[in-house]
């Protein structure tokens, strides 16, 4: 019996580049509130792009045989309104690139 192990490829800063676009939302504020902003008021997780050479290594533990790749994320916070959108920014964001890969 063949045990398949797992991948986990993090969401943030090694598949999606969260700091560029982070930085350029409200600088002037601490991190903690410009967080609350980019979450909320920016959707920041639906505009993130890849991080140079994603496309290429996403593409390449695709043909590993026997591996499950899997995304890692967090939703950065203990707030459970912002942590809910977070969460569904984060999903959305997946979803829409699951399809675009497919097509």
């Amino acid at each position: 019996m063949m045990h398949h192990q797992t991948l986990y490829l993090d969401m943030d800063g090694v598949i999606c580049d969260f700091q560029t676009k982070f930085q350029e939302i409200m600088p002037e504020l601490p991190d903690h509130q410009r967080f609350r902003h980019a979450v909320m008021d920016h959707e920041i997780f639906l505009h993130l792009k890849p991080m140079p050479d994603a496309l290429k290594l996403i593409h390449h533990v695709a043909t590993l045989r026997n591996i499950n790749i899997e995304i890692l994320t967090s939703v950065g916070t203990f707030d459970p309104e912002r942590g809910l959108a977070a969460k569904l920014q984060k999903r959305a964001k997946n979803e829409k690139n699951q399809t675009a890969q497919i097509q």
